[in-house]
């Protein structure tokens, strides 16, 4: 059965290789796409950004995921863009950050969250997590219309749009989403 799985494996991985050729041969875009990304710099984010837009986009120092999940070595940076000014803040990050981003990711997709207990707690963590992650940068947000949020790590789990101003508990039709 072992020698089974293995020939399988094999084969599979051959096939496996021979598609990737195959796309790469037959679509070079997407393979020049792929291994040779062009990545804009801040001037070119600039030079398309419009006046009613900012872009926030948060930075972990972490070299991998494993860092994050020490708590204690990451730093979180947030720079914001706009038409005319790039403004770096160094954030806080603190040891239940990544717990309170999963918490608030694992309650936004429970249905019990419309129960007061689940309620209460959602409104708790998004305002905490707004006050961390947002409130430092709203002076910048001032006259916005649009914001891009460009995440990193484990903030990749965090619905920002989630984020509450106040943590007044009203209907969730209500609440003063970010």
């Amino acid at each position: 059965i072992g020698e089974i799985r293995d020939v399988r494996i094999f084969e599979s991985s051959n096939q496996l290789f021979e598609l990737i050729d195959k796309i790469e041969r037959e679509y070079p875009a997407y393979s020049e796409m792929k291994y040779n990304p062009s990545l804009p710099g801040l001037n070119e984010i600039q030079s398309i950004v419009d006046d009613k837009t900012l872009v926030l986009e948060y930075v972990i120092n972490a070299r991998n995921y494993e860092d994050c999940l020490d708590k204690t070595k990451p730093e979180l940076y947030a720079i914001s863009i706009d038409k005319n000014k790039v403004q770096p803040y160094r954030l806080k990050w603190s040891e239940q950050t990544i717990d309170d981003i999963t918490e608030l990711h694992r309650l936004s997709q429970k249905t019990s969250i419309v129960k007061s207990k689940s309620k209460k707690r959602f409104v708790e963590l998004s305002h905490q997590l707004y006050q961390q992650l947002i409130q430092p940068m709203e002076r910048m947000m001032a006259g916005k219309e649009r914001l891009v949020v460009i995440s990193d790590g484990a903030l990749f789990y965090l619905p920002f749009e989630l984020l509450l101003k106040n943590n007044e508990i009203k209907d969730f039709k209500d609440l003063d989403y970010l």
